[in-house]
């Protein structure tokens, strides 16, 4: 073996030495912490020698003496540093940077599902308010035909006549309209929001049919703004069939889809056309109405 090298210091064969004779004291059994095991050349500047370390011709030797080299620098187990990536379960290095994305993806996810829940509820109570106002027009404008039916001296010549656009009054001609309203109502309430918004079409379709049908001594006292029936809401636009919603309790307001198809009562007949002994009936009093006015003149 060398000896020592430049004054104070050590040479790499003296060193090499030194893990070798400390490497043999652990073979024979001793802990190789005991006495301390002197080594080629002079101590260290605090006096104490160096430990001796497995040699580098052993099997392990050379990765001992590289480790035992570091470990007179800094002991990596002494520091605070904590490893750039992370090792997952199976064993495989995961880059934070996409274990972070990836939880990123499932909150994102869980987002867009309760977003596309919020937004067929919203929709659903869009359309189901649509629905009871639409519900309480319709009543309104049914029961305004309705006291028609009383009202026969008002319209009676003009219904006998064949004037356009008067003919007899009937308040079940609501009853298709109120129908699909509430059906799709209920199939709303049930989750099924596309079946209701097909059935809202169908609905405002039977409106419009119904309001055109109307008689002109009921349309005129009907107010222009519940004459006109507005377009298809906007929630209902492009909802497939097959649309799901959260289901919901019946609104109350559906009480008007119940009154209109309540009403079952009908004019079948005007008063009688014509008399026997005095023709038309209409004519006896018109002819009352001029003898009148000749008097008056």
């Amino acid at each position: 073996m060398g000896g020592a090298g430049a004054a104070g210091g050590w040479s790499p064969a003296a060193l090499i030495a030194s893990y070798q004779r400390r490497d043999e004291a652990v073979n024979r059994g001793g802990s190789g912490l005991g006495a301390p095991l002197k080594p080629h050349g002079p101590e260290t500047a605090s006096g104490l020698p160096f430990r001796a370390q497995p040699a580098c011709n052993q099997p392990g030797g050379r990765a001992c003496y590289a480790a035992a080299m570091r470990s007179l620098q800094k002991d990596p187990k002494a520091t605070n540093r904590v490893s750039g990536r992370a090792h997952t379960s199976g064993g495989q290095l995961e880059d934070p940077a996409s274990e972070k994305l990836a939880k990123i993806g499932k909150v994102t996810g869980n987002q867009a599902v309760m977003s596309q829940l919020g937004s067929a509820e919203g929709k659903r109570d869009e359309l189901l308010a649509f629905i009871c106002q639409r519900l309480k027009i319709v009543n309104e404008i049914q029961q305004v035909e309705l006291a028609e039916y009383d009202k026969q001296e008002e319209w009676f010549r003009e219904v006998a006549k064949g004037e356009s656009g008067f003919h007899l009054p009937d308040a079940t001609r609501w009853h298709d309209t109120a129908s699909f309203y509430m059906q799709a109502a209920q199939a709303m309430c049930a989750g099924n929001l596309g079946r209701g918004a097909d059935l809202i079409e169908k609905a405002q379709e039977a409106e419009r049919a119904a309001m055109e049908s109307v008689p002109h001594q009921v349309e005129s006292k009907i107010m222009p703004a519940k004459r006109k029936i507005p377009e298809q809401p906007e929630a209902a636009v492009g909802v497939a069939s097959g649309a799901t919603c959260p289901t919901k309790a019946r609104p109350m307001d559906l009480k008007y889809g119940e009154e209109i198809l309540a009403v079952i009562a009908e004019l079948r007949d005007n008063p009688a056309l014509q008399n026997k002994d005095y023709g038309a009936w209409w004519e006896g009093l018109e002819e009352e109405e001029e003898e009148e006015d000749g008097a008056a003149g």
